[in-house]
């Protein structure tokens, strides 16, 4: 892949920026890796590493990121999250809306939400969805596993996707009409990566989690979308059935610090929702175990685990929403 063509060596990248990465810890083929687990210690034990990469300015690109092509885009829209702790707000008004955006945006056949999730509001009062704290480690948010059909069996929404292609896109929205100046969202062109770079990772809790972790690689590009605000949001996405290779299903994306930002800069809020995107029949009755296999399969405790799976819940709590215009 060349970068003049998309601007690359002519685009200024803001060089201080540094991203928690996943260095390899088993040899050089990250797929014959077992799963990591979700720990402080990581970073203790290099498994996590600071390495400080270049990160471009997307909007001056010379050929603008789309999600058809590149698993990016940046989209205008006229509607924000203006109550973000207004919960009936949230399921009558804000994700309707994006359901319909994202529906129009994909040419899907039909879509579902999964809950928001909600970012830099911890030291507000009231309740909210979501984690509050920003994601410090480059990540995709789903792996195979999503798929699993023991956890259909208790989803509801995710028993409309059984037998279909599908995909699922996070929106990524500001609350603010002031641009961000600081803990921007840094996304890797998914052309720069291959899947020997994907490393499995699981998490247990109140809810369980697989997801995939990146080994740093020099060929890595890296984006950010500078100053965006509550009128633009950012569609990135996380995986798709109907892309044999994984390195296509997402784009892996990590919070990054500015150094550039003036002392005080209000801290960033956000709102990011997962959207499960619906298309035709699935014919290839063996690609789903295809696609688990192209990872190590997760720990038996993993399986074992008393816990309801993460997304398969998130989407529960969404169902019954439905996409509008109004």
């Amino acid at each position: 892949m060349t970068y003049v063509a998309r601007g690359w060596k002519d685009n200024n990248p803001h060089t201080n920026l540094s991203l928690p990465l996943i260095r390899q810890v088993c040899g050089d083929d990250a797929s014959t890796q077992t799963p990591i687990t979700r720990s402080d210690a990581l970073r203790n034990e290099g498994i996590y590493v600071d390495k400080r990469m270049p990160v471009y300015d997307a909007r001056s690109l010379h050929k603008p990121l789309t999600v058809a092509e590149n698993n990016i885009q940046v989209v205008p829209v006229d509607f924000h999250l203006e109550r973000p702790r207004d919960n009936t707000f949230v399921r009558d008004e804000y994700v309707p809306r994006v359901l319909a955006m994202m529906k129009e945006l994909l040419g899907a056949k039909e879509n579902f939400a999964m809950t928001p999730l909600l970012r830099g509001l911890d030291d507000e009062g009231g309740p909210s969805w979501g984690a509050k704290f920003y994601t410090n480690f480059a990540h995709n948010d789903f792996a195979p596993l999503v798929e699993w059909e023991n956890a259909h069996a208790w989803s509801e929404p995710w028993k409309r996707v059984a037998g279909k292609h599908f995909s699922i896109c996070n929106v990524w929205h500001p609350l603010d009409p002031t641009p961000i100046q600081d803990q921007h969202l840094a996304l890797v062109d998914p052309g720069t990566t291959v899947r020997d770079e994907f490393v499995m990772f699981e998490t247990e809790g109140a809810m369980k989690n697989d997801a995939l972790r990146l080994v740093h690689s020099e060929d890595h590009r890296w984006v950010y979308y500078p100053g965006m605000h509550c009128g633009e949001a950012l569609i990135f996405q996380q995986y798709d059935t109907r892309k044999e290779d994984p390195a296509q299903w997402g784009a892996f994306h990590n919070t990054m610090s500015d150094s550039t930002a003036p002392p005080g800069a209000p801290k960033r809020r956000s709102v990011e929702m997962r959207v499960v995107s619906i298309f035709d029949d699935d014919h290839d009755a063996e690609r789903r175990a295809r696609f688990t296999n192209y990872f190590p399969a997760v720990s038996a405790d993993w399986q074992d685990l008393d816990a309801p799976y993460l997304w398969h819940t998130h989407a529960n709590e969404m169902d019954g929403i439905k996409a509008t215009a109004t």
